[in-house]
């Protein structure tokens, strides 16, 4: 199979990664909060968002406070 033969293959079936994705998206929360996870679809574009709590010391390294 070719790229274009592989390109056109995701294109006549784009819920097939979503599954997926949404299969995987549990493995993503925080070990460290009681973190949400939300996943999202946008004209095919499929986006995770981790919404971590204030008190997360993951959270606030990323912030850049100690």
């Amino acid at each position: 199979m070719n790229r274009r033969e592989r390109r056109r293959a995701a294109r006549s079936d784009p819920g097939k990664y979503r599954d997926m994705i949404a299969a995987l998206t549990p493995m993503l929360r925080c070990p460290d909060c009681n973190s949400d996870i939300e996943l999202t679809d946008v004209d095919g574009l499929l986006t995770v968002l981790v919404r971590h709590d204030d008190t997360c010391p993951v959270y606030r390294a990323m912030q850049g406070e100690r």
